[in-house]
């Protein structure tokens, strides 16, 4: 990221095991001892996951807690026991593992990213579609020509967020929030360091044949052969280096088959494809109504904040408050800011008018936070309000409103200080 002083930072981890699977009596070690949970005699590395004593896979679950995901603290929430589609899906194949699906889309995205870095797709053609193979290239390619790189990848979260079964191929819908350094080509074949960019959101689509059941006892080994246990290799033809099988066959597993962004006309199609089927009448406190609803809302103060290129210390605090107040990392104001000034940002609609009434309100805050509503301001508000089949009137009855709140408190604290 540029920054030479190591930073402290907290994570959340995810252990999982299968639901047989018994805890180890107190005297006997596992897995994390460097020790085989079956037969206890001392782990020994390979590159087929197995124990060289008594052949049990040793990431399988079935004997033992595994490590099955790190998250950042700031990204981290409790899985949501609804997902869109799942249960539909989960009587077709009861043995699907969520953490299975997480774990090769961590494997996908830094395959995914890597391709750039390597100027090929074969890094990612074992684990993605030939189509999707096609059009990452193509994307590389345009990327080279604008001397722009992504490095040094950082996972904030991965979320299975609906699953789409159909009669002959079923998909799965993961997002994937992340971070990453920005680099420009410079001379000499060296990097010149830009910047760093948080909270960029990405949908990730999956698709495996209909009937296709789940092997439980590889579900923790994405980066491995299903056939042979053996690490996949770099190979243009997806091929396992080992036992010659096809990797990215559909037949057999999961395999990526699109990439989007979330904000982009495909996610936002998938974003309301999600809410329409959530089947949850407390939308605005799930998951996904609480978190988009967080980041979007600031987005939009961020734009009537830097709309007149006037921004007051005032307006700053205002929205930092409400960063702070929302669990949000700061740095993700100064990313929202510079991609709105660039135009790189286009704004999100609001979900309905009830969420438009809580923007709203935010936004007339910010914008009257140094006393006075600019006509750029306002017209960033009216932006707001035609975008969500509000009225001009709401923004009158709102501004009055707050103004009122507002000067009732700087009369209640000119009283104290007397």
């Amino acid at each position: 990221s540029g920054n030479k002083y190591a930073k402290s930072y907290s994570e959340c981890w995810t252990l999982v095991r299968n639901i047989n699977c018994r805890s180890l009596p107190r005297d006997k070690e596992g897995l994390i001892e460097g020790k085989c949970p079956n037969c206890g005699a001392e782990i020994e590395l390979n590159m087929h996951n197995e124990c060289e004593h008594c052949n049990v896979l040793l990431r399988s679950g079935n004997y033992d807690w595994v490590l099955s995901e790190i998250t950042q603290v700031t990204e981290w929430e409790p899985k949501k026991e609804f997902i869109p589609g799942m249960v539909k899906f989960k009587r077709k194949d009861p043995d699907f593992c969520i953490q299975h699906l997480e774990d090769l889309s961590s494997v996908a995205f830094y395959r995914y990213m890597a391709a750039e870095r390597h100027g090929s797709t074969d890094v990612m053609a074992n684990i993605a579609s030939p189509s999707l193979c096609g059009i990452r290239a193509h994307d590389i390619k345009q990327d080279s020509q604008e001397g722009v790189i992504y490095a040094d990848c950082s996972i904030g979260s991965v979320d299975v967020v609906a699953a789409i079964p159909n009669d002959k191929v079923d998909q799965m819908v993961v997002e994937i929030r992340w971070s990453a350094s920005r680099y420009k080509t410079a001379a000499e074949n060296n990097f010149e360091y830009i910047d760093r960019i948080y909270e960029v959101s990405y949908f990730y689509i999956f698709e495996r044949k209909s009937g296709v059941a789940t092997q439980n006892d590889h579900a923790l080994s994405s980066a491995h052969c299903l056939s042979c246990g053996a690490p996949q290799q770099i190979s243009a033809e997806g091929l396992c280096d080992y036992c010659g099988s096809v990797q990215n066959n559909i037949d057999v597993q999961w395999v990526l088959n699109d990439v989007y962004q979330a904000f982009s006309d495909k996610g936002q199609e998938m974003r309301k494809y999600i809410k329409d089927r959530q089947g949850d009448p407390d939308y605005l406190t799930s998951k996904w109504g609480v978190a988009k609803q967080k980041r979007d809302c600031l987005a939009w103060m961020i734009a009537v904040m830097v709309v007149d290129e006037h921004i007051s210390n005032r307006e700053r605090r205002v929205v930092k408050q409400f960063a702070i107040k929302s669990d949000l990392d700061l740095k993700i104001i100064e990313q929202i800011e510079r991609e709105i000034q660039l135009g790189d940002l286009e704004l999100p609609k609001p979900q309905d008018r009830f969420e438009a009434k809580i923007w709203l309100d935010y936004i007339i805050n910010v914008a009257l936070a140094d006393g006075v509503i600019s006509a750029l301001e306002r017209r960033a508000i009216q932006l707001l309000v035609k975008q969500s089949g509000l009225l001009n009137y709401d923004i009158k009855e709102n501004i009055s409103r707050i103004q009122k709140l507002r000067n009732q408190e700087f009369a209640k604290i000119q009283r104290e200080m007397k």
